[in-house]
This record gives structure tokens, sequence and C-alpha cells, in this order.
């Protein structure tokens, strides 16, 4: 390629044509997220004329994917981020009139496909009493999500099956029906899958409301000892024959001794009061709020000004499309 060609398509970015199409982009140096919204705003072209918008891909320098075609010159347009036949990576957005008088190019950017970090379970404590059901729902903004619930038993969270009185375990509800002293603080949680993003949501808990059991025993033997005979009750009383209805139990997420059972990073704080983000000082999105780090922590590479964790030209044509220009 001849020498002047390469600079002129070097400079494509500040130059504009015809009429004089003038692009505002808000994306500069930084990356989009994929399905998230942008406004593109243009200043330019006849009053009659129609405009076309392009993503192009920078890897490639061909258009990625058609953003809009032949709509009114309003000047801004609405649109969110997808992904085109070439995936993720450097773009620019390209505004032209549709008889191709007149184009201009927008500022560089990075479209990656982010994980949202976002999935919660609610409710956070579901209560029933003996024979009675419980829900739990999952959301999360992650695109076309999978779901996985799991249980921990004692030993670890396993992943729950359709079986028995389990129901839901592949979709964003899950439904647990004939509620016993058993599954009272039984721990409940999900993991979502949406194409690279994998993510494991708060945990939430069973409650079995202390109801008062009235038993009627016709004739028992005289050597049975009433009492509670549920191991997990704070009055258990292991020489017990007969239960006797009067077991006492535990708050959710606590023992007997109101000592927090779900403190799963040991910092002190029962993860129901926990505060998920990012605490790292140094990354971008840090949280100084945040008690409980979620991996969601965004750093930028020096030099790496697309942040495709590559240095490359595509960094150096970022900072030609921005040099000469104030910052804000």
């Amino acid at each position: 390629m001849k020498p002047y060609y390469v600079l002129l398509a070097m400079l494509m970015p500040w130059l504009s044509f015809g009429q004089g199409i003038s692009i505002h982009f808000p994306y500069s140096t930084v990356y989009a997220c994929q399905d998230s919204s942008y406004t593109v705003n243009w200043t330019g072209g006849g009053v009659n004329e129609l405009i076309d918008i392009y993503v192009i891909d920078l890897q490639s320098w061909t258009v990625d994917y058609a953003v809009a075609w032949h709509i009114p010159n309003t000047g801004s347009y609405t649109s969110a981020f997808t992904l085109g036949p070439y995936g993720t990576g450097s773009k620019q957005i390209y505004v032209q009139t549709s008889t191709q008088t007149t184009w201009s190019y927008g500022t560089i950017f990075n479209l990656k496909q982010c994980c949202s970090n976002n999935l919660i379970v609610s409710p956070q404590i579901d209560s029933s009493p003996i024979g009675g059901n419980v829900s739990f729902n999952a959301s999360t903004s992650d695109p076309n999500p999978s779901y996985i619930w799991q249980s921990d038993f004692g030993q670890g969270f396993q992943t729950l099956n359709n079986y028995g009185n389990y129901s839901g375990v592949g979709t964003s509800s899950l439904t647990i029906t004939n509620m016993q002293f058993a599954n009272h603080n039984q721990p409940i949680r999900v993991i979502s899958t949406a194409g690279t993003c994998i993510d494991t949501s708060n945990v939430a808990v069973i409650n079995i409301l202390d109801t008062c059991t009235v038993m009627v025993y016709l004739a028992y033997d005289e050597f049975e000892v009433p009492g509670c005979t549920y191991s997990f009750a704070c009055n258990y009383n292991p020489t017990a024959t007969r239960d006797d209805g009067s077991c006492d139990l535990p708050e959710p997420y606590y023992d007997c001794a109101g000592n927090c059972l779900l403190d799963l990073n040991g910092n002190g704080l029962c993860d129901l009061e926990e505060v998920p983000g990012c605490s790292i000082p140094e990354a971008l999105n840090y949280n100084p709020e945040a008690s409980l780090d979620d991996g969601s922590c965004l750093f930028q590479c020096p030099g790496d000004l697309n942040n495709d964790a590559q240095l490359n030209t595509s960094d150096l044509l970022v900072f030609l499309t921005v040099y000469g220009e104030s910052c804000p």
C-alpha cells in the first residue's frame, strides 16, 4: 500500500466530505458492553436526505453491521450494541447520507461482551410452615442465561435435580414442596451462564416457622421420654424418645448462640449484610463500600488505549484519533 494511502486511512476520523457531516459519539479509549444502549449525534447533510449508520470493524476495516438504514436526518439516533460477524474488538461508528455524498467517522471504542455480575436470588429468606412450599426466583441482566440451582446439605453446595420435592432446577424459578423441620436454614443459591459469563448468586435460606404441633398419643410406653428430637434445634434432647413439639429453632443464618453460619469470606460480616463489589482501590470501578469482592474489578493496561489486552497499531489509531483535542 502506498504511504499516502496509509496516512489517509489514519486521518479518516478527522475528515468529513460533501456537505460536511460531523459526528459526536461519546465513546473514546474505553470499552462498550454488548447490549448496552448508546446515542450517536451528528450535524450536516441535507434536511431532506436520508441517513445510514454502520459499525466499522477496525481489525478488518470493513462494515461489521448496519445500525440503521435510510432514516430521516434528525441528527440523533439511539440503539444498542450487538455482536456482529466480527465479534468483539475495536470499532467505529460511521454515518453517511444514503447518496454517499458525505460521511464521517466517530471515535474509536472497544466492544466487549461484558458480564453484569448482578445475579440475585429472591426472596433472601422464604418462610413456610411444616408441609408448606417455598419458591426462589433468579434475575440477572446477562442476555439469555441458563440456570443451575444448588443447595448445601452439609457437604458443600451440590446441584439439585427435578426429583422428589424439587422442581424448576433448570429455570429461573425453583420450587420446593412439603417443608419439614430438616429444611430449616437450608441454603439455596443459583449459578447462571450467559455466553462466556458465569455468575454465582447470593445465598438464600429456608425458614421453617416454629408452629405448635399437637400430637395425641392414645397409648405410649411409660418409659418414653418426651422432648425435642431434632438435633439442629436449640433445645435438642438426645435422650428424648418421643418428640413433643417443643423444638426451639435458631434464627435464619445464625446458630443457637447467635453466631453467623454464612460468612464465606471470614470477614466477620454475615453474608446477608455483605455489600458486593470491587474492593481493589487501583481498579477503575473500585467501590469503597464493598465488603465482599465479587470479581468485577476492571483494570486498564498502560498503553492499551482500546482495552483489548493487546498493544498494537489499534492503540496508535486511538491516540491519533484524539490527538490535539482537549479533555472535558
